[in-house]
């Protein structure tokens, strides 16, 4: 039986990038109590007859000015070097560092001394589709076709997908958010009362969306999900007006680790590859360690139902077939060259997988609502029991789902809820992370 890993937060945190206007203002406010003080003290100094007290009193207020200040500029000085740094180098966070490992449809490079990101279409052998150019604020480019140039750290951004949520959130950039695209998709608590304080906009699908609204918002960039791999005409009107359009495919990721290596994205958006890169470090070694883990059983898994007569499956190249397998399951599509979903019907599923030891996803909320749906779920059931499981353990208020936030970032937790639903028998919700097992 496999241990059980708790949720841990990482070993570390994101450095606020922005914390640097924040000691400006403390300096300021600091410096002109303390000058209001000096000039109430010399005032006062005037009235003493003894022509040593002003120049005492001038030296101890200027002393403990300088101790104050000293006192605020050590406590934020790794934040000002880190700031320094993306600012006025023209190395955006030793960017050689970086590397990608898992991620199929973007890459990091660095061409004459200027930092890259490379978006790869999917749908079109992964050639170059969009090269993202990373400048310091006030550096110049000769851009070039296909190039978007975008002034980093970024200061303001709209991520049309719930997916980019917990990457942003883990870099310490969530008050970057402008918008979104709707707030019922949204789990996140922090984003969630930003979102009811008035602070983020609630914007709707890219396709429909309304451009005086984003006029006025005015975002530096906006982050949406790649279907076609064509750029939208909505996107060439928010080009025309100086937002910057940036693609995202990692739902097309055929690896969990995959998926979760798009944090390196943010963090060259934001300045903070090295943060990433640690970050993504981490969450592969914990996966790691499960995947290497001993298995003592394989079994075979089922997911989903039938949605309006159709039975969608995970393809055997898919995220969710790499889980299953790591995890020491069996998936009777496993030799399926999709990444995607695949279309079948009922007599399908039953050629297939008529014998299953775990069911995952079936959308029910109770045994008796399946069977009530349709008779025909009993054949599953004689073989999996009670083994039937859903990712709806946790949800907002509002229906955003945390399995499509963290569990992107996070695999490797994913990957421990799957190693319990497959290896042990007895798992109850209490188990699992993001899972809940379905009523009798």
């Amino acid at each position: 039986m496999s241990t059980i890993i708790k949720y841990r937060a990482f070993p570390f945190s994101a450095k606020n990038t922005y914390r640097s206007r924040e000691t400006f203002f403390l300096q300021k406010r600091v410096g002109l109590s303390l000058l209001t003080l000096l000039l109430s003290n010399s005032e006062r100094a005037k009235g003493v007859q003894t022509s040593r007290s002003i120049p005492n009193a001038i030296s101890f207020i200027a002393l403990v000015f300088f101790t104050v200040l000293t006192f605020v500029s050590c406590q934020n000085n790794e934040a000002e070097k880190e700031n320094e740094q993306i600012v006025h180098s023209s190395k955006i966070d030793i960017p050689e560092a970086v590397k990608i490992k898992y991620a199929t449809c973007f890459s990091l490079v660095t061409e004459d001394n200027v930092r890259k990101i490379q978006i790869k279409n999917p749908f079109k052998n992964y050639e170059t589709q969009q090269t993202i150019v990373l400048l310091p604020q006030g550096s110049s480019y000769q851009k070039q076709q296909r190039e978007v140039v975008v002034s980093v750290p970024v200061q303001s951004i709209v991520p049309f997908s719930a997916s980019y949520i917990s990457m942003i959130d883990t870099l310490g950039a969530l008050e970057t958010v402008l918008g979104i695209d709707n707030k019922n998709y949204i789990y996140n608590p922090k984003l969630q009362k930003r979102i009811q304080e008035g602070k983020v906009k609630e914007l709707g699908n890219i396709s429909t969306l309304n451009l005086e609204q984003m006029a006025t918002l005015h975002p530096q960039v906006i982050v949406y999900t790649g279907y076609s791999g064509e750029d939208s005409k909505i996107s060439q009107k928010l080009t025309e007006m100086g937002i910057a359009n940036l693609l995202n495919y990692d739902w097309k990721e055929i690896h969990p680790l995959g998926r979760a290596e798009w944090i390196k994205f943010f963090g060259a958006l934001y300045g903070k590859e090295q943060e990433a890169n640690q970050i993504f470090e981490y969450i592969e070694q914990e996966y790691l360690k499960l995947k290497e883990q001993p298995k003592e059983s394989e079994p075979q898994v089922l997911f989903n139902s039938l949605y309006n007569g159709v039975w969608y499956v995970p393809g055997g190249e898919s995220y969710v077939a790499q889980l299953v397998v790591d995890a020491g399951g069996i998936y009777p599509w496993a030799s399926n060259e999709s990444t995607g979903s695949l279309p079948l019907s009922f007599e399908a599923i039953v050629s297939e997988a008529s014998t299953p030891d775990v069911w995952l996803n079936s959308n029910f909320s109770s045994i008796d609502e399946m069977l009530q749906a349709d008779e025909r779920y009993s054949l599953f059931l004689k073989s999996v029991g009670d083994r039937i499981f859903n990712q709806t353990k946790r949800l907002s208020p509002q229906g955003g789902n945390d399995y499509f936030e963290t569990g992107v970032l996070r695999p490797d937790i994913v990957l421990n809820d799957y190693i319990q639903m497959f290896q042990n028998k007895d798992c109850t919700t209490s188990d699992l992370y993001f899972f809940t097992k379905l009523k009798d």
